[in-house]
């Protein structure tokens, strides 16, 4: 027989149990907490490298914010999950929502790492601290011959190569990203940091995995973590021409390259494309398919001077070309 007291023990771990989960559930919530690595990466296979930010430089915001546009006379529901959106016009932001106890500094998990890279090999090449059309074996000795930084670009690419091997794919971006620290002696972060993030007033730190070891590269360069406000600011500056307040970044010979339009039918160096009606935008990419609860996506519509960034679950039917055409007033196809 169970004595009383084991059965008044039983009851009260069984009673703190629930608030016990709660208090860890809260606790892994608060950034740095989760694991920054995808795909069932262990925690220890990678390394949290951090992005210093500028945090003095907010967005400029339109006088008035724009509502969610509304539908059936009720103003639109945004999916369940969903825990931000940031529309940006003009260079101002003209909506934001944020939700599951998410702020406008939170970080959140992209799949934009090859973007993000390209940028900067992009960010290089202008500073002439690298030459795209050198061999990848003048910065990785180990590298195959003859081949260059631009061809290990496009054949890691999906545009490109949609057939791609997946492991090759994380490969080749991971040879790009020594290269790339090997053409400026400076650590990815750092690089990232100096070269990019405060060159375009990032306010919140940033966040790249940098796997440990070779076993665990396979996902770990998709991390990167940022807050919704300050991706949108790498839309912005893809929308400018590569250039922040006068500063020029990026070479527009280069954007025009990587960025998908009608003269290279259509197929960008990691960057993506979509269609809204009668508008054709870019979208930003990462490595393989997203992992975990929620996705946020980065999109640009060149011609409407317009940049979304929202992230909502995996599977969620976000009605992105939706408000893309209200926010933006694309106009409907007749």
């Amino acid at each position: 027989m169970v004595k009383t007291s084991q059965l008044k023990l039983l009851i009260a771990v069984l009673f703190l149990l629930p608030f016990a989960l709660l208090l860890m559930l809260l606790w892994l919530s608060q950034p740095g907490h989760l694991p920054v690595t995808l795909g069932g990466i262990p925690a220890d296979a990678a390394e949290q490298h951090p992005i210093a930010a500028s945090p003095d430089t907010p967005w400029p915001r339109a006088t008035l914010l724009l509502p969610l546009p509304q539908v059936g006379g009720q103003e639109l529901t945004l999916p369940e999950g969903t825990e931000g959106l940031v529309v940006i016009r003009d260079g101002k932001i003209i909506h934001e929502t944020f939700k599951m106890g998410k702020r406008p500094e939170s970080t959140n998990q992209y799949s934009i790492s090859s973007s993000v890279l390209t940028l900067l090999l992009g960010i290089a090449s202008h500073e002439k601290q690298m030459d795209l059309d050198h061999p990848l074996q003048t910065y990785v000795p180990e590298a195959e011959p003859q081949t260059t930084l631009w061809q290990v670009l496009e054949r890691s690419s999906r545009s490109h190569m949609p057939s791609a091997d997946d492991q090759k794919q994380y490969s080749d971006m991971l040879l790009l990203a020594r290269a790339l620290e090997a053409a400026t002696k400076t650590p990815l972060n750092v690089y990232t940091s100096a070269h990019l993030w405060k060159p375009i007033e990032a306010q919140n730190e940033a966040y790249w995995g940098i796997p440990k070891t070779p076993q665990a590269s396979r996902k770990v360069l998709q991390s990167f973590q940022a807050s919704l406000p300050d991706v949108a600011r790498l839309g912005q500056l893809v929308l400018n021409g590569g250039t922040w307040k006068e500063t020029r970044l990026l070479e527009q010979a280069f954007l025009d390259r990587v960025l998908p339009s009608a003269q290279n039918g259509w197929k960008g160096i990691h960057f993506g494309t979509f269609n809204v009606e009668q508008a054709r935008g870019i979208t930003f990419q990462g490595l393989g398919e997203p992992q975990g609860f929620s996705f946020p996506q980065l999109h640009v519509l060149p011609d409407q001077q317009g940049v979304m960034v929202y992230s909502a679950p995996i599977g969620s039917d976000f009605p992105a070309q939706f408000l893309l055409r209200k926010m933006f007033a694309v106009p409907l196809a007749n």
